[in-house]
């Protein structure tokens, strides 16, 4: 689940690049190519239709990357989660078992589903989703602190600079 959340950011913080390159290469005299994922893309300016497909197919490309990703990000955490979950019931079916008839006579059949359905709900929402997004919110924090620093170190630490005082 980790890798794909890596993945999955990783495509995201390509397009805003590719733009980038996009952007240079055709405020640029002369014909250019763009570097993306190994491949280059050479863009003619006498073609506009051309490069306006090329543009597409790579913005769209990365679009499905970044997709198929978080698809097997959400299909990875969230099943996993859902599959804890199981196993916490099954578990508390099988100690609600071996209790006596006393201990069901003190206490409300109520309160015990509760306790089956509503509390581990709310360990599979931990589990899964919560964990989920704070993967990838950490994630994403250090690629895009790391792009912006590669980018213009001077820039990303005037940026960052006010980050404390927003947190607080």
């Amino acid at each position: 689940g980790v890798l794909t959340v890596i993945f999955s950011n990783y495509f995201y913080i390509k397009m805003p690049v590719f733009l980038k390159d996009l952007t240079d290469t055709l405020t640029a005299e002369g014909n250019g190519s763009i570097e993306i994922l190994g491949l280059s893309i050479y863009m003619d300016k006498s073609d506009p239709i051309s490069i306006a497909l090329k543009i597409l197919m790579v913005y769209m490309g990365l679009i499905i990357l970044k997709s198929i990703f978080l698809f097997f990000t959400r299909q990875t955490i969230i099943k996993v989660s859902r599959l804890i979950e199981f196993d916490i019931k099954n578990e508390i079916y099988n100690h609600y078992q071996g209790l006596s008839m006393a201990f069901y006579r003190r206490n409300n059949t109520g309160d015990l589903m509760n306790r089956v359905t509503e509390d581990v709900s709310r360990v599979r929402m931990y589990l899964g989703p919560a964990i989920m997004y704070t993967i990838n919110t950490v994630v994403l924090f250090i690629m895009i602190v790391g792009f912006m620093f590669s980018v213009n170190a001077r820039l990303a630490l005037y940026s960052l600079l006010p980050l404390p005082l927003l947190a607080i």
